[in-house]
């Protein structure tokens, strides 16, 4: 059973984000769609449905994704998932999201 990547489907940013993923998505691990199609209005982040019912958002989600994609990526990834790291990752993702009118 595949992860479940939710996106803003109103969001350009995060169409060609999720582009990005169906790309490099090789392994089939991710099933994407939109926070529209699924009757979830607008999210305020993007959100992982983990395979094992785990729910991420945010630059939680993205790290999960990196991870998930690019092997070489998983140390790095560990690293900024260590709690005293997690702010400064949500941090840098809402400021890449308050950029996603672009």
């Amino acid at each position: 059973m595949p992860h479940r990547l939710i996106w803003n489907g109103e969001c350009g940013f995060c169409r060609r984000a999720a582009g990005l993923v169906e790309r490099h998505d090789r392994r089939g691990a991710f099933e994407l769609s939109t926070s529209q199609e699924l009757g979830l209005g607008t999210l305020a982040a993007v959100r992982i449905e983990t395979a094992a019912g785990c729910t991420l958002d945010g630059g939680r989600a993205c790290l999960f994704v990196a991870g998930a994609l690019w092997p070489r990526a998983r140390p790095v990834v560990r690293l900024l998932a260590v709690p005293a790291l997690r702010a400064p990752v949500e941090v840098a993702y809402r400021a890449g999201a308050s950029l996603r009118r672009i």
